[in-house]
């Protein structure tokens, strides 16, 4: 206690307990996090208490216009939004079907064959696509390019009268967000455009449209469809949030003010061009001035020559000199490229401001973000699709009874390496080790390791046992030929086969 709360307790133990509290309860409040402190460095600092659904649904409109107008007319956001799509898609996620257990008896693996068969037949034509302008790669493209500008991508299934599978692929501005309601008794929300049944999503009213053009905006109609008919795949950073929003969030405010303060610079450097020379004319032999109509310029342009009047005194105009802002520049460029999502490098192209350990740090780190995108949020869309395939491979084809126990296996582009040669060496020494398989080595690099197997064989019965240094079961690694008979090529004897030699 306090001298003076010693004081007080002597006269009144009631008022000191009191005073003892109340500075306790002081001290309390002192001790709490800043970032939720109403301080006079927090004045001015809007901190809505919404939850996820309630800030999508609200910024969604305006978020998705501002993502797609940056990406139309900003050559940064339209570069992240390719680099972006085409790092984490490359030239196309390829499947293979595989037998859930790796273990398929000889009919299975006959179904197998024929499933793949006819996948990479409809992977590769246009017809997968219901608009008819990609193909399934293609398709990938156009949904992660979609993903980062707007936010998020639906794909339907469409079935034609022939059994074949077509996607049908929309934005986010095809929900028709009209339909909202609560239920009571039937237990029944639609949200956005989402319906809910007793919390959980069942389906989405989307627009009957193929367009949204303005002639069809007047006369859209929205049906209902069902959530095992319909991928909707967005980047999903909050518990609860049902939308996807830009990618471009963070960083649309920056762009915006960047394209305003260029502007501003290029007018600065026009500016600082602008060296001019007014010059006086002598008198005529009247007395006259040359040009006595003659009129000063309202404007002051680049290397400008000008007449004055006699009796009017000249001046050169000397302009300011434009100050350099480059590093300013590049922080601002920073800033955008870590609000998307990549790197700064690979949006701008520069690679003046790296060396090769930090340009290969940064990789690391936007390889680490490849997995969210690729795996995280693309590949359980990826096995939606896939058994929309394997279900109308069964209804087409009669002799397969069922493919529930067939699951497909996806292989994604390889990730391009700062390196190659290193890495390479790295991939091979974890294989030579026993840490990593032959067809998982084979995947990392974006290859179907059956593929290459099977077309060794066919190059080594074409090549008929001529000796090339490139065949790794006649030469080693440093081209040197296997001997069999060598032990160092692995070929030892066993104790019964020396025993039998002795004998011999």
């Amino acid at each position: 206690m306090e001298v003076w709360d010693r004081v007080v307790s002597f006269f009144s133990a009631t008022k000191a307990l009191k005073n003892a509290q109340a500075r306790a309860a002081i001290k309390l409040l002192d001790r709490q996090y800043d970032i939720s402190s109403k301080s006079p460095r927090n004045n001015g600092w809007k901190r809505p208490k919404t939850n996820a659904s309630q800030e999508v649904s609200a910024a969604l409109n305006n978020a998705m216009a501002s993502g797609q107008e940056l990406c139309r007319n900003n050559p940064l956001a339209k570069r992240a939004k390719r680099v972006i799509a085409a790092s984490t898609v490359g030239a196309g996620i390829r499947v293979k079907f595989i037998h859930e257990d790796g273990k398929p008896n000889k009919k299975q693996k006959r179904k197998l064959i024929k499933l793949n068969k006819k996948w990479k037949r409809w992977a590769k034509k246009k017809t997968c696509d219901f608009d008819g302008h990609h193909t399934f790669y293609g398709l990938q493209f156009l949904w992660m390019s979609t993903i980062v500008e707007s936010g998020g991508v639906f794909i339907r299934k469409h079935i034609t009268p022939l059994g074949e599978l077509e996607l049908q692929s929309f934005e986010q501005s095809h929900l028709d967000r009209s339909k909202s309601s609560t239920g009571t008794d039937t237990d029944v929300d639609i949200i956005d455009g989402m319906e809910y049944r007793n919390g959980k999503l069942v389906g989405y009213w989307l627009y009957d449209t193929p367009t949204q053009t303005i002639a069809h905006r007047h006369h859209r109609k929205s049906e209902f469809y069902s959530v095992n008919d319909v991928v909707h795949i967005y980047l999903k950073e909050r518990a609860g949030q049902h939308l996807g929003i830009t990618w471009f969030d963070a960083s649309a405010n920056i762009l915006r003010n960047y394209e305003i303060y260029k502007d501003a610079k290029l007018m600065q450097q026009q500016i600082a061009a602008c060296f001019a020379l007014f010059v006086e004319e002598s008198a005529s032999a009247g007395g006259l001035a040359g040009d006595s109509d003659s009129e000063l310029p309202e404007e002051v342009s680049p290397g400008m020559i000008e007449k004055v009047a006699n009796g009017q005194t000249p001046h050169v105009v000397t302009p300011p000199k434009a100050d350099a802002s480059t590093n300013f520049d590049i922080s601002l460029k920073r800033d955008v490229a870590v609000g998307v999502g990549t790197t700064y490098e690979s949006m701008t192209g520069d690679n003046s401001q790296t060396n090769f350990a930090s340009g290969r740090m940064g990789r690391i780190e936007f390889h680490q973000q490849l997995d969210i995108y690729q795996h995280i949020m693309l590949e359980p869309a990826l096995d939606i699709i896939a058994g929309w395939f394997m279900d109308q491979f069964e209804l087409q084809d009669r002799s397969i009874n069922s493919t529930e126990e067939f699951e497909a296996s996806w292989t994604f582009p390889p990730r391009l390496s700062v390196d190659p040669k290193v890495d390479f060496e790295h991939i091979m020494s974890q294989v030579r080790n026993g840490m990593l398989s032959p067809s998982q080595a084979a995947q990392k690099l974006g290859r179907d390791f059956m593929a290459i197997i099977e077309r060794w064989k066919e190059d080594k019965e074409l090549l008929d046992g001529l000796p090339f240094d490139f065949d790794p079961s006649m030469f080693s690694s440093a081209g040197n030929q296997i001997d069999e008979n060598d032990t160092a090529s692995g070929a030892v004897k066993t104790k019964s086969e020396g025993q039998n030699d002795d004998q011999d």
